[in-house]
């Protein structure tokens, strides 16, 4: 359980990491050229849906809907490595530049782990299965709680890069906090379980 509250927590700090990179583009007035965004908008829905996947196969413990995480990431990754040379295409092209490009790389770098951490979350969930161990009733509504807060902060995070929306992207500060808080509450929480 440790390690899977661990990577849901980590996929709260690249979700700030993207707010960050969307402050960038929005104080330097970058703009993505309509094919990056097609682009990028075909990666934002695989990541969505797959934290989704993640959260679902998570909260029923069904690994069936587990088993569809990691073709996922594979999609995802072959969508970040496209991204990235049609990008090197267009720069050479003259038709983006160097500053984009580390925006874009940073964000690339985000998005694939948090695609990474929900495969290290499905192979933490695939062990336990694999163990005969489940949750309590208790841990799979805390899990619920969390997973579903990670998700809030990631799809607000992907909104504001997509549509820019700066009072948007002040709302996902406080919820890292509330996430970091239940983090540490659920360590807690885990602990004195096994204790008891």
């Amino acid at each position: 359980l440790l390690h899977i509250i661990n990577d849901i927590e980590r996929i709260s700090d690249h979700a700030i990491n993207i707010i960050n990179s969307s402050e960038e583009i929005h104080s330097k007035s970058i703009e993505f050229s309509e094919e990056a965004r097609a682009e990028l908008s075909v990666l934002l829905g695989a990541i969505d849906e797959i934290l989704s996947i993640t959260q679902e196969a998570l909260t029923q413990d069904d690994t069936s809907i587990a088993a569809k995480v990691e073709p996922l990431e594979q999609v995802i990754d072959g969508i970040i490595t496209k991204i990235r040379l049609r990008h090197v295409d267009r720069l050479q092209k003259g038709n983006c530049t160097i500053e984009l490009g580390f925006v874009l790389t940073d964000l690339l770098t985000n998005f694939e782990r948090i695609s990474d951490h929900a495969v290290n979350i499905m192979e933490a969930g695939k062990e336990m299965h694999e163990k005969n161990l489940i949750f309590s009733e208790e841990a799979k509504a805390e899990l619920s709680v969390f997973s579903r807060a990670i998700r809030d902060i990631v799809n607000i995070s992907l909104q504001v890069l997509e549509d820019q929306d700066k009072k948007l992207a002040v709302t996902v500060e406080p919820l890292e906090e509330v996430i970091d808080h239940l983090h540490e509450k659920l360590k807690k929480r885990h602990i004195r379980r096994l204790r008891d």
